[in-house]
């Protein structure tokens, strides 16, 4: 008989930028499944620039140029960590606005089927979130978890 084919778990890890980012990648790193797909996404605070494209024209290419840099920094490291655990991520996004608006956005963009959060993430994304989520502890690695909601 023919297993019946599943889709692989898409888990979804926003980073703020912050050392708290490294519990979450950590923890998602540890209990992902080998063939889960982890996208990261890097979510600034400030004007929505999907809502409003035209904020994105009133920026400097100094300050475009400045963003990516330190947007390249966030994912590398990152993706460190993944790559020690042998995973590397599917995908990584950088976008501007509210920060939990921005995560709820993207994962039911994405189908995640499990948001991996930093400890001090937004209580909204918790609650609001249609896909699991699950919060990492601070400073603690692999098996640390906060909490964990399902849906």
């Amino acid at each position: 008989m023919n297993a019946i084919p599943r889709e692989p778990l898409r888990i979804l890890i926003p980073l703020s930028g912050t050392d708290s980012d490294t519990s979450a990648v950590h923890v998602a790193s540890e209990m992902a499944p080998r063939d889960a797909e982890v996208y990261l996404l890097r979510a600034r605070s400030g004007p929505d620039e999907e809502r409003y494209p035209d904020l994105r024209e009133g920026v400097s290419d100094a300050e475009r140029f400045e963003r990516g840099i330190e947007d390249e920094r966030v994912f590398a490291r990152a993706n460190a960590i993944l790559a020690s655990r042998g995973l590397i991520s599917a995908g990584q996004l950088a976008a501007q606005g509210a920060p939990a608006e921005i995560i709820l956005r993207v994962a039911n963009r994405m189908a995640a089927g499990l948001i991996v959060l930093a400890a001090g993430a937004s209580r909204r994304v918790i609650d609001h979130a249609a896909c699991s989520v699950l919060v990492a502890e601070r400073g603690r690695r692999g098996q640390a978890f906060e909490g964990l909601k399902e849906t």
